[in-house]
């Protein structure tokens, strides 16, 4: 019997803007930046990953703050009414859940700010994490 390996490493399929019209603004305000907060907040990155858990599709987000409702729009306008959409804007993060994606779809094309952006949504992967600590970075 081979040991568990000590570590193992998964990707995931983020979504950032390529457009300098399209960036998320920083939630602190200025009065309470570090000098280096603004070189290394990420303005870019809109979506950390895509994936089914059972029916529903996940994304994983930054706080979307201003690009909440751009985005939202762009997921009614790819995927369509019938799609339900429901977010939780928690503390770092941002979860959208969206139910009645057809199982068969492997990706979600947004459009925002007139570009295109291709997201694909990933296999359910809780078994791999199921009971163990993982670092998401």
């Amino acid at each position: 019997m081979s040991p568990l390996p000590l570590a193992q490493i998964e990707t995931v399929n983020p979504l950032a803007s390529t457009d300098p019209l399209l960036k998320r603004q920083p939630p602190r305000p200025p009065h309470l930046r570090e000098p280096s907060y603004l070189d290394n907040f990420d303005s870019d990155t809109i979506i950390y990953d895509a994936y089914w858990v059972q029916s529903q599709v996940v994304l994983i987000c930054p706080p979307l703050l201003n690009l909440e409702e751009p985005l939202l729009h762009a997921l009614r306008e790819s995927l369509g009414e019938r799609i339900e959409i429901k977010v939780h804007n928690l503390d770092r993060t941002a979860r959208i859940l969206l139910t009645g994606v057809s199982p068969s779809q492997e990706t979600i094309e947004l459009h925002l700010n007139n570009k295109l952006y291709k997201l694909t949504i990933t296999k359910d992967r809780n078994q791999i994490f199921r009971n163990k600590r993982v670092l998401f970075t």
